[in-house]
C-alpha cells in the first residue's frame, strides 16, 4: 500500500464527527435549552417574564396575547422565572413550583430553581399576576386605658408597606376626628370600651380591614333624665330646659337644636326664639359631667313648629 495514502486515511478517521477533513474545527455546539409556560393576568396588566440565574436576570421572553411565553436560556444551568407587570399595578412573583408564585422583595432568593440542560425544553413553568393578600393581622392597643393617658396602636410588619386609614371607636361607634395611631383617652371614654378599625391599602395588595380587641376605660356611669322644654313655641317667646333628676354632683351643659341641628351659641338653659327659627322644631341636649364618671347626654322631645 502507498504509505502516503495510508496516512491520509488515519487522519480522516481521527476527525470528530461532523468535522470536515483537512479543516480546523470541532463538533458543532449544542443548541441552548428553553423554558416555556403560560402567565395568567388581569385585563389591565402588561405581563412580562424573565429568567433568573441566582440573583441576576439573564434573559427575557415575549408574552403572547394568550399568556404563553418561551425564554431561551443563555447556557445550561439552574434558573427560576419572574412574572411581572410592566404596568406596575401588580407585584412581581417568582416561580415556587405553583402558578400562584411567591412575592419576594429582594430578588429570587427563596424562589424555586430548576435545571435547564442544553437542547432541553422545560415546559409548564406557569405564573399568575393579581393582587396579593396583605396578610394583615389585627394590631393591638398599647398603653393604659385611663382618662388622661394615651393609647397607641401596635402593628405588625405588614404596616410598613401599607397606607392606613384608622378610626377609633367608643362602644363600637366611630369617634369624630380620632384617626391617628395614637389616641388620648378623654373623660367621655370613662365607663366605655375603646377599639380601633384599620383599613390597610398597598399597591399590588388586596385591601385589608382589621379591628383591635377593645379595652375598657374605668369609670362610673351617670344617671340622668331626658330634659323637658317649657315655654311657648312662638317667635319672641323664651324656652327653658328642665333637666330632671341626675346623679348628685353632676354639672350640666346644654345645646339647643333646630330640626336636629345645633343652633350657634345656644348653650344656656334658656333659648329666646328669633324670627330665623320660625317654622323649626326645637329640642335640647343635656350633657352631664362629673369627675370619674362617663359623660351622659340625653335629648328632649321636639316642640311643635315655631309660629
Amino acid at each position: 500500500m502507498n504509505p502516503a495514502r495510508s496516512a491520509a486515511i488515519v487522519v480522516a478517521a481521527a476527525l470528530p464527527l461532523g468535522a470536515v477533513a483537512g479543516a480546523p474545527g470541532t463538533a458543532s455546539a449544542a443548541a441552548p435549552g428553553t423554558v416555556s409556560g403560560r402567565i395568567s393576568f388581569p385585563p389591565d396588566a402588561v405581563p412580562a417574564v424573565a429568567l433568573y440565574d441566582g440573583s441576576d436576570e439573564v434573559a427575557e421572553g415575549d408574552v403572547a396575547p394568550d399568556g404563553s411565553y418561551t425564554i431561551t436560556a443563555p447556557a445550561a444551568g439552574e434558573y427560576t422565572v419572574a412574572f411581572s407587570d410592566d404596568g406596575d399595578t401588580y407585584l412581581t412573583r417568582f416561580w415556587n413550583g405553583t402558578a400562584a408564585g411567591v412575592v419576594l422583595d429582594d430578588g429570587p432568593d427563596g424562589a424555586t430553581f430548576f435545571s435547564v440542560a442544553d437542547d432541553a425544553q422545560v415546559a409548564g413553568i406557569d405564573g399568575t399576576l393579581g393582587l396579593v393578600p396583605l396578610g394583615a393581622t389585627a394590631p393591638t392597643i398599647g398603653g393604659t386605658p385611663r382618662v388622661g393617658r394615651t393609647l397607641t396602636l401596635v402593628f405588625g410588619d405588614w404596616a410598613d408597606v401599607a397606607d392606613l386609614d384608622i378610626v377609633w371607636r367608643r362602644d363600637g361607634v366611630a369617634i369624630a376626628g380620632a384617626e391617628d395611631a395614637e389616641y388620648d383617652v378623654d373623660i367621655a371614654d370613662a365607663g366605655h370600651r375603646l377599639s380601633a378599625v384599620i383599613v390597610a391599602t398597598a399597591d399590588g395588595y388586596e385591601d385589608a380591614t382589621v379591628s383591635t380587641a377593645s379595652v375598657s376605660v374605668p369609670g362610673k356611669r351617670l344617671r340622668g333624665a331626658r330634659p323637658t322644654i317649657t315655654g311657648a313655641a312662638k317667635v319672641g317667646a323664651r324656652l327653658v330646659a328642665k333637666p330632671g333628676r341626675w346623679t348628685a354632683g353632676t354639672r350640666l351643659r346644654y345645646q339647643w337644636l333646630a330640626n336636629g341641628k345645633p343652633i350657634a351659641r345656644a348653650t344656656k338653659s334658656g333659648l329666646r326664639l328669633t324670627k330665623r327659627l320660625a317654622g323649626a322644631r326645637i329640642s335640647v341636649v343635656a350633657t352631664g359631667y362629673r369627675k370619674g364618671y362617663a359623660l351622659l347626654a340625653t335629648t328632649s322631645k321636639r316642640t311643635g313648629r315655631v309660629r
